[in-house]
């Protein structure tokens, strides 16, 4: 039999799992690492970490498997965007990455657009703090010692591709994310890059996510016990893999991932601008496929940060039941998720969060809804932004850590006005991943045969929303009147 791995290098840790060709999930390893934090807005972590937990996770599958791991055929990457990894001319790291949460570079993200105004490439999408360029010019800014040794720039999952092939490479959807590339072309921008005095041989070779771009290396052969006929694929950033794993592949298909942030996605046939620079386009996993994806910084971050801080004696079960006891609205506490700053639609990395309307009767449980319906709340002005473009949005697949939590999702959906779609996967990052390690191994033609073959054999069921819309609608029109009168404190 054959089998695939899809790997995930995320914010908290990584994921491996192995599939076979009918897309069942059979086998599966984790490793977490750490986030550093040494100033406020800051975050970071050592890219080397992201490569010794995917060999952990390798060998521990392997390890179950020795005489079938050679089975293994394909491997695909997806990964946390954004997030600069600077390596000297021995390929080693400079510095630690400086991840997509990190909000430092304000000053160099209205730099770059003022630069950039009338260069027609860059109309797709403003620069926002959390793209690569801006981490970039930062470093030059203020670690001049370090952007002199440069010799490569690389995304987070493409550090961890060239650790196992030996190649610097990149795909188009991460690459959208860097704020170097020319979105609509799929290419990097030499007049971006030339205009803004980027070495262009820092940046990895761009392809399609399918793309073959390498085998594993003998010595990652040898210590992991794959074969060195096992090919590596290009891979995909953590939206565009996890949009891939739950079919969100045809023009107007959408989806909403509550992980570490929240996500609205929509997939594009073709590439589409805000010119408010309130959400971004970016290229799909599959060509001639675009998507637009409004963010909201800290959807499942805002929730482990209450938890870790005030309830850490709690399960996450016994808060869920006692936040189902509370009344939507939490009986007047609204919770602003700006713990990092907001994305969309304000693209305002100095805002803060807070709970506004505490009283003396408020206790734990209400607080915790709060911050559910907050998220919530986020997510819907995500939702109506994308409207306002021209993308209209009424089903919705959902995934990520957040959708294990089903008062959690009878919120989203109560609040979003959206039915939300569920599908009995929980790791649609990395299935999205595998179906390109299939395709690039030729086990399928294309990715959207193996989409039919690999994933559309999972079950569905749906969260309608519920009868509550006025209630809804004076609860959305009191979060919306709290960002304008909070932003300058």
């Amino acid at each position: 039999m054959n089998y695939v791995l899809g790997i995930d290098i995320g914010t908290s840790g990584t994921k491996a799992v192995l599939y076979d060709m009918s897309g069942s999930k059979v086998d599966e390893a984790s490793q977490s690492y750490a986030m550093y934090t040494p100033k406020s807005g800051y975050a970071e972590q050592d890219a080397n970490d992201w490569y010794n937990a995917t060999i952990k996770c390798i060998k521990e599958i392997t390890a179950k498997m020795p005489h079938t791991a050679h089975d293994i055929k394909g491997i695909g990457l997806s990964g946390q965007m954004h997030g600069l990894v600077m390596l000297d001319n021995k390929c080693s790291t400079l510095y630690n990455s400086i991840i997509w949460c990190d909000t430092r570079t304000d000053k160099e993200s209205d730099f770059i657009n003022e630069s950039m105004a009338n260069y027609k490439d860059y109309n797709i999408n403003s620069s926002i703090p959390a793209f690569t360029l801006p981490k970039l010019i930062w470093v030059k800014n203020h670690l001049p010692d370090i952007y002199r040794k440069i010799n490569k720039v690389l995304l987070p999952k493409d550090y961890v591709n060239y650790k196992l092939t030996g190649n610097f490479t990149t795909d188009v959807s991460d690459a959208s994310g860097t704020g170097m590339l020319d979105v609509a072309k799929r290419q990097w921008s030499k007049e971006i890059i030339k205009h803004l005095d980027i070495n262009i041989n820092w940046l990895a070779n761009v392809h399609e996510s399918a793309d073959v771009v390498g085998n594993i290396t003998k010595h990652i052969a040898d210590i992991t016990g794959l074969s060195e006929e096992t090919i590596v694929v290009a891979g995909a950033g953590d939206q565009a893999a996890a949009a891939l794993g739950n079919s969100v592949i045809i023009n107007g298909d959408a989806s909403m991932s509550v992980g570490s942030s929240g996500v609205v996605f929509a997939a594009l046939s073709s590439p589409l601008c805000d010119k408010k620079g309130r959400v971004q386009t970016f290229c799909h996993a599959l060509e001639n496929t675009w998507h637009i994806m409004g963010v909201t910084q800290s959807a499942c971050l805002s929730l482990s940060w209450f938890k870790s801080n005030f309830a850490s004696g709690i399960s996450y079960q016994q808060l869920d039941k006692m936040a189902k006891e509370v009344p939507l609205g939490c009986e007047g506490i609204v919770f602003l998720p700006y713990i990092q700053g907001e994305r969309t639609p304000h693209l305002d990395s100095d805002i803060r969060g807070g709970f506004i309307g505490l009283d003396i009767s408020h206790k734990l449980q209400h607080l915790y809804r709060a911050v559910l319906e907050g998220v919530a709340l986020s997510m819907r002005d995500c939702i109506e932004v994308m409207e306002d473009v021209g993308v209209k949005i009424n089903d919705m697949v959902v995934s990520g850590g957040g959708a294990s939590s089903q008062v959690w999702l009878d919120i989203i959906a109560n609040i979003t006005k959206c039915k939300l779609i569920c599908k009995e996967v929980s790791e649609s990052g990395t299935r999205g991943v595998a179906v390109l390690a299939a395709v690039g191994a030729k086990f399928f033609k294309s990715v959207k045969i193996a989409d039919k073959e690999f994933i559309n054999n999972i079950k569905n069921s749906t969260i309608p929303e519920l009868d509550s819309s006025n209630l809804v609608e004076a609860l959305y029109a009191k979060y919306k009147s709290l960002y304008p009168l909070l932003s300058n404190i």
